[in-house]
């Protein structure tokens, strides 16, 4: 296992982590004539990603699977299409962490009234975590245990609690990385 410096909401962080391979990080920018929702974009200079490990951002903005694209063929994978028309000009990140076990990337979109603060919300897919290991991204922004949200329970977990209320429309996304 080895340690590396992240930065989380512009506070550095050691962060154990058993990455066997390089971080794939690309971008391609759309170009003239913007890019038709089902259109096959590979991934640049060669990449390839199994269904849990890639990452996609467009125009900086974290993308969900299923909702803003889709895998195509069986893994390792090498393209995706998007759900929607991309303009001429938005970027799209790909992010891709060779880690040794699958990674755990859910999201639950809140409901009619909203979740209260302090109720109990179960990890989608019967997830459980242990301390840290999970992270929590509320609208794309990065969550702190103990400042945004609290185990319910001692390791392992598989439930939470925000400390502040979520409002219809909210996405709350959960994703494990090791």
């Amino acid at each position: 296992m080895a340690s590396q410096l992240v930065l989380i909401n512009g506070v550095p962080r050691i962060r154990k982590t058993s990455v066997i391979g390089p971080i794939y990080d690309e971008t391609v920018t759309i170009s003239t004539g913007g890019l038709t929702a089902g259109t096959l974009i590979s991934l640049p200079n060669a990449g390839q990603y199994t269904n849990t490990n890639l990452e996609v951002f467009i125009d900086g903005q974290s993308a969900e699977p299923s909702v803003d694209y889709h895998y195509v063929g069986v893994a390792p994978r090498t393209q995706i299409t998007f759900t929607k028309n991309l303009s001429e000009g938005t970027v799209i990140r790909f992010k891709i962490e060779n880690y040794d076990v699958t990674i755990y990337n859910e999201t639950m979109w809140i409901g009619v009234g909203g979740i209260p603060t302090g109720t109990n919300i179960a990890l989608p897919n019967n997830r459980s975590y242990v301390g840290d290991d999970l992270k929590i991204y509320l609208n794309d922004e990065l969550m702190v245990l103990g400042i945004d949200w609290n185990q319910t329970d001692s390791d392992p977990c598989s439930d939470i609690q925000m400390t502040f209320d979520l409002l219809e429309g909210d996405r709350l996304r959960f994703r494990i990385d090791h």
